[in-house]
């Protein structure tokens, strides 16, 4: 089996430019400014339009003052002489909307399109169907940035918008960011895709705001097709306060022909109840290479999860290509789970890795048909089934549904729980008491009894739990040294060694509830900002039991900044925003979360001035620098001398002796001087050259 792609193809290119798109019928209303007839081609007299060798540049300061909205008509730039590298705004103007019409800037054989901006103060933007779309036939694309104004609360995005496709080249797109207070997003089919011939795709991050509360996201929206290259999508952190949410079909799939996938994380919103997952929504096909997915969490608070076929199928043509996808985990509230087929698979390549498949319960519901797994969905790797629910509760009642095919006839179930399955296999239904080695028996048995054997030693009856009527749960600590799994222990167990995790109970039997450790919590997505030059802090708001660990999984942090343990800390020499996320993890299970922090730029000193270099330039001689004092007044000074402008090894006082290295060349001299949030350096003229 292969990847398939899916590309705007030039006839339906042709079909949207044909078609038009009418002015709408208020164009010529007194509140808005529409751009036809290739009025973006030339400077306009009134200062409104600068065109300059195909950059374009819109003064909306010059707009009249009535004009609350503008509009880009799909003939906007017909008649230009070349194509448009770029679409720039300046000026000031109480904008409230702005319309890209279809097809407006979109280009064909050959893209020149290098960035893309808009006005600051929208409140709506619309993106018409292929607005700024590209198709290279020769020669790459070198769409770099689209960059969304702070302030919109509505962005519609239109089909193919922003679709790249170079058929003997790459797609320049390496980032796509949306604003932080939007509200609603509609992402239309394709939008975002980009299909690369002979190179790679440059899409590495896709960033949603917190602020969302409506989120749409059209088929194939942000696809990576790459014939000889790399896919670089590593993260999607989709987010927002929505309670429901649909991915289209193919929406964030990666297909590379010769090389590798690298989409390793998704998580989903927490405050989602109903998410589905459309048809390879999150497929990676990989002829010659690997795939990068590692692990799958869904939101504690859904009631619906709704996972079309081969969602999150992932396809390794190469032999020792790899599978990385080791766990799935569902949550404990939902009251319908359905699994389309193949939707989890792992296909060719390398042995599949998928280990387990978390149930996690709160309560039984009786007589609730919630699941429905159809054929092959978790074929890889023949998943254990971990069981996180009530003790003593029937699994026909708490997870009644139907599994369906062959891959998925006899699975295996761990912890300490008495189970019933029900399938639709010849297994049937039946109780099964399951414990952590993964044995299970149709009479429960004590621990002491429990061994990686055969069946025929467990004869001992009823099992102990915490939970178990009779008995009560007595805390955590590990075995003795000169004890076994199940012996007896003490209270000495207890008061040395809590927070272990082994269970025991008030009649003296140690349990192995490793089964018990729930998953780690990331409790927050925010962290404090930071300054250029400032030492900076934080710890990561992680919680949960057993061995904690923190690792950036996707994007990069503030640089100067490294992560010990699940602590931030370092001092940032860069400002910016930076976006990154943290994937915590335990002896269970992981978590996963998108945090950004912000790091402010260095103050500036409100006095600079320039060191001076006093002395005779000549070999032998010493020269001396010096500058005034700079306001406020540093805490540190260096200094660095060069030679020719290149740093002179061990020069890095206020004195120099000149060397016969230094004959013929000229000399200058650096000063950097911090104070606590400055940061800052200035160089003096050259002297002559050194005699």
């Amino acid at each position: 089996m292969v990847g398939f792609r899916h590309i705007l193809s030039s006839a339906l290119v042709a079909g949207l430019i044909a078609s038009g798109v009418a002015a709408p019928a208020w164009a010529d209303s007194p509140t808005v400014r529409t751009f036809t007839s290739g009025e973006l081609c030339s400077t306009s007299s009134d200062g409104l339009v600068t065109y300059d060798a195909g950059a374009i540049t819109i003064n909306i300061g010059k707009l009249d003052p009535a004009v609350t909205d503008v509009v880009i008509g799909s003939t906007a730039i017909s008649g230009c002489a070349g194509f448009v590298t770029s679409l720039a705004w300046v000026g000031t103007h109480p904008l409230a909307s702005l319309e890209v019409g279809m097809t407006a800037f979109y280009q064909s054989g050959v893209g020149t399109l290098t960035s893309v901006s808009f006005p600051a103060g929208l409140t709506a933007l619309t993106i018409g169907d292929a607005a700024f779309a590209q198709t290279a036939s020769v020669g790459s694309n070198t769409l770099a940035s689209v960059t969304f104004p702070a302030g919109l609360a509505t962005l519609d995005i239109g089909e193919a918008a922003f679709k790249q496709v170079a058929d003997s080249g790459g797609n320049g797109l390496e980032a796509v960011e949306f604003p932080a207070g939007l509200s609603s997003l509609s992402i239309g089919n394709s939008a975002f895709q980009q299909s690369s011939g002979t190179t790679s795709n440059r899409l590495a991050t896709v960033t949603f705001p917190e602020s969302l509360s409506a989120l749409s996201i059209g088929s194939y929206a942000f696809r990576q097709d790459a014939d000889a290259g790399v896919n670089r999508l590593s993260a999607v952190n989709l987010r927002g306060t929505m309670t429901g949410l649909s991915i289209g079909v193919g929406a964030f799939f990666q297909y590379s022909r010769a090389s590798d996938n690298a989409l390793k994380s998704v998580s989903f919103p927490t405050g989602l109840t109903s998410l589905t997952i459309g048809e390879q929504a999150f497929g990676q096909s990989a002829d010659l290479g690997t795939n990068a997915l590692t692990a799958v969490s869904f939101p504690a608070g859904l009631t619906s999860l709704d996972i079309r076929d081969q969602a999150f199928w992932q396809w390794s043509g190469a032999a020792s290509g790899a599978h990385s996808l080791a766990q799935i985990r569902f949550p404990g509230n939902l009251t319908t789970l359905v699994v389309g087929q193949d939707a989890f698979r792992q296909q060719g390549g390398a042995p599949e890795v998928l280990a387990r498949v978390i149930l996690d319960q709160t309560a039984a519901r009786p007589g609730a048909k919630i699941m429905d797994i159809k054929t092959g969905a978790f074929d890889g790797g023949d998943p254990t089934w971990y069981w996180f629910g009530p003790d003593q509760t029937n699994l026909a009642d708490a997870w009644n549904g139907t599994i369906n095919g062959t891959f998925f006839t006899r699975p295996t179930l761990r912890g300490y729980r008495r189970l019933t399955f029900l399938t639709s296999s010849d297994v049937g239904p039946g109780t099964w008491y399951v414990y952590p080695g993964g044995g299970h028996t149709t009479t429960p048995q004590v621990p002491e009894r429990i061994r990686f054997g055969t069946t025929d030693d467990w004869t001992v009856p009823e099992l102990p739990s915490a939970t178990r009527a009779g008995f009560s749960f007595g805390g955590w600590c590990p075995p003795p040294a000169n004890q076994g799994l199940g012996r007896p222990v003490g209270p000495l167990c207890l008061a040395n060694y809590a927070g272990e995790p082994f269970a025991v109970v008030s009649d003296g039997i140690l349990l192995d509830a490793r089964w018990t450790l729930l998953a780690p919590v990331i409790t927050a997505s925010s962290l404090a900002a930071g300054q250029v030059t400032y030492p900076y802090q934080a710890t990561l708001p992680v919680s949960g039991a057993g061995t904690l660990a923190c690792e950036v999984t996707a994007g990069s942090l503030p640089p100067g900044v490294t992560m010990t343990g699940c602590a931030l800390a370092g001092t940032p020499t860069t400002s910016g925003s930076f976006s990154f996320t943290v994937t915590a993890s335990n002896e269970a299970d992981v978590s996963s979360q998108a945090f950004t922090v912000t790091i402010a730029a260095a103050k500036k000193f409100t006095k600079v001035y320039k060191p001076k270099i006093a002395g005779t330039a000549r070999v032998g001689k010493t020269l001396k620098a010096s500058v005034k004092t700079w306001k406020p007044k540093p805490t540190t000074v260096t200094w660095q001398w060069k030679r020719n402008g290149v740093a002179i090894p061990g020069a890095t006082k206020s004195k120099y002796k000149l060397t016969k290295a230094d004959k013929g060349k000229k000399i200058t001299v650096t000063t950097v001087r911090t104070r606590l949030g400055y940061k800052s350096s200035s160089t003096s003229k050259s002297t002559s050259r050194v005699k």
